[in-house]
């Protein structure tokens, strides 16, 4: 059996590909997020063709919605082997299936421990085996057993989610080597937070410095420009390439063409440079003046990812547990984000006096990040 995920094909180009996906041989699944109606008739006209579905809901602006809707579908068939969206939205997590589509599933593939959660549900639900890496104050070590497993290896190099690791150079080239070593083995760089960097030149990404076609590029613009765009971006070697047109070829793009032409001239004319410029700036004061008053708080015990991104990884020495810290602190309106979240396997005898957790300050102001200091003083 074979499964397609299929949204927004209640009407044109999406109900046409449902329609070829049944004639096809797969099991279609239509998501939708309003009109029930118009998703019934595409089941309906399956049906009449003699092929096999069923309906979904979720609304796919909602990351949470989308992978519930992956987890229903891998348990009523075991497998989802292809995701079709035609409702306009673009995230990392849809990059992602469509790699895992191009290369093929069952694929081993190492990431970081903790991690950015959604990658790792994402993949997982896409047939791939998933192995913790072990790493260090650098990034991912590439001499580990799971790594010689491995033929994948998801990293971000430039601000590594959550720990907020920026990987040298010399830790890039051995993941490179490491690729390089044997043939279908692939590096998926998410060029996660790499425009907001603080310290230091930025460091050449993975993809620049590959000369063995074995590197895939992809990120977004949520943060760099906005979230309500919903655009992302994805560089192959070139024999992907070639065989993503080939494979994908009959898909439409699901951002509007107004959109691209609009980043496209943004990028082009200089705007978009000068954009990240300003707002590199202002984040820039925001992450000095939280960093600077950490530094001045005892219960602060270690500080880690100050060097990019949009938040800082604190530990503290508490009485409490990081459930009770970080209900306590919800309930005075300040919200924090546990490492435990983050982690595909939890610790076993954590240090029940220390909690880590995330501060994020991208969207608040000096005396917004002052206040919730003052919160959690009082806490800790």
């Amino acid at each position: 059996m074979k499964v397609a995920i299929v949204t927004g094909a209640s009407r044109g180009i999406g109900r046409a590909c449902a329609l070829r996906l049944a004639r096809d041989g797969y099991t279609v699944v239509i998501n939708y997020a309003h009109r029930e109606d118009e998703a019934r008739a595409v089941l309906d006209a399956i049906g009449a063709a003699g092929g096999a579905g069923m309906l979904c809901q979720a609304d796919v602006s909602d990351p949470a919605a989308v992978r519930a809707m992956m987890r229903d579908v891998s348990k009523a068939y075991g497998q989802i082997d292809l995701l079709v969206n035609n409702a306009g939205i673009v995230r990392d997590e849809y990059l992602l299936m469509l790699i895992v589509q191009l290369l093929g599933a069952g694929r081993t593939v190492v990431m970081d421990d903790p991690t950015y959660v959604q990658a790792y549900q994402v993949l997982g639900h896409a047939g791939c085996r998933l192995l913790a890496g072990a790493s260090d104050r650098d990034g991912l070590l590439c001499d580990t057993s799971q790594m010689r497993q491995a033929d994948m290896a998801y990293v971000m190099p430039s601000h590594q989610f959550p720990m907020g690791t920026v990987m040298p150079l010399a830790r890039r080239q051995e993941l490179l080597d490491w690729a390089a070593e044997r043939p279908g083995r692939y590096i998926l760089e998410d060029d996660h937070d790499s425009e907001f960097r603080y310290v230091g030149k930025p460091i050449p990404s993975l993809q620049s410095r590959d000369r063995n076609d074995c590197v895939i590029y992809f990120g977004t613009f949520s943060k760099s420009i906005s979230p309500a765009l919903r655009m992302s971006y994805l560089v192959l070697p070139r024999h992907l390439g070639k065989r993503f047109h080939t494979q994908f070829g009959c898909y439409s793009s699901t951002v509007s063409t107004q959109q691209q032409l609009t980043v496209s001239r943004f990028m082009q004319n200089g705007d978009f440079e000068r954009h990240l410029n300003r707002m590199r700036r202002i984040y820039k004061a925001k992450h000095d003046f939280l960093l600077r008053e950490l530094k001045h708080r005892s219960w602060v015990e270690s500080i880690y990812g100050e060097n990019a991104g949009l938040h800082l990884v604190v530990t503290v020495r508490t009485g409490l547990s990081e459930e009770q810290l970080l209900c306590s602190a919800s309930d005075r309106g300040v919200r924090l984000y546990g490492m435990s979240n983050y982690r595909i396997h939890q610790e076993q005898s954590p240090d029940r006096q220390k909690v880590t957790f995330l501060l994020g300050f991208g969207g608040l102001s000096e005396e917004q990040i002052l206040d919730g200091l003052q919160i959690l003083d009082e806490l800790l």
